[in-house]
């Protein structure tokens, strides 16, 4: 019998548990309503991690369950202005690596400065829409850079293959490679961005949404630059 994805998913809250309390966190499993805070009554979160004035809220959940129950939301937004938490989406690879022709190569950091730059293009232009999508490819390429080199600075791989823009997302915020900011902008980016390519219509994409991914890119890349000095020392 193979291995349902609420197994797949629980194991997945085991792993990310057994880190986080190397790593000095308090952690709850499948936490209860009484081990919640009373503005997170009624949610049931797979993970509650905590240490000193800082607590972190997880689920765990595959692509398949994302994509027919849909994000999250209301559990994010619980947790988006409170201070000292934070919530997490951890996706669940469940045959998810993305599926590429011959000839596809991973990004360089010009990949990234020249997808932003073409963005800022479009936009100017007038196509709001398509320089979303450029902007958003700039965007998934840093943090899958940014990541691989997180792997390489602490000696283990991050990342297996290709996986969709939203697991690399969700593992780079765990490893804190990118901050709660940056998961919170980049995966709602990415939900639009799916939408669009995937021939649904969307309300319209304003200026500022572009811009504000061709500046998530580029700070990503600042990231990977310090990595990379820190690398050097």
């Amino acid at each position: 019998m193979g291995t349902t994805i609420a197994e797949m998913e629980g194991r997945r809250a085991r792993e990310i548990a057994d880190e986080w309390r190397s790593r000095g966190y308090e952690v709850a499993i499948g936490p209860t309503q009484e081990q919640l805070p009373p503005f997170l009554a009624g949610f049931s979160p797979h993970l509650l991690m905590k240490k000193g004035d800082k607590s972190i809220v997880v689920e765990v959940r595959s692509r398949t369950v994302i994509d027919s129950e849909g994000p999250p939301s209301e559990l994010a937004a619980a947790l988006k202005e409170r201070p000292g938490w934070t919530y997490w989406l951890a996706p669940v690879q469940v045959g998810e690596q993305l599926s590429v022709p011959k000839g596809v190569r991973d990004f360089a950091q010009q990949d990234v400065l020249d997808c932003a730059a073409a963005s800022e293009r479009l936009l100017e232009a007038g196509f709001a829409e398509a320089a979303f999508v450029k902007a958003c490819a700039a965007a998934d390429g840093a943090v899958r850079m940014l990541l691989d080199a997180e792997g390489e600075l602490v000696g283990r791989p991050l990342l297996v293959g290709r996986p969709v823009a939203e697991y690399a997302i969700g593992k780079a915020t765990q490893e804190g490679a990118i901050s709660s900011k940056f998961y919170f902008l980049l995966m709602d980016a990415m939900e639009r961005r799916n939408a669009i390519i995937h021939g649904f219509g969307v309300d319209e994409t304003d200026a500022e949404s572009v811009r504000e991914v061709v500046d998530a890119a580029r700070r990503l890349l600042k990231e990977l630059e310090v990595l990379a000095e820190e690398e050097g020392c």
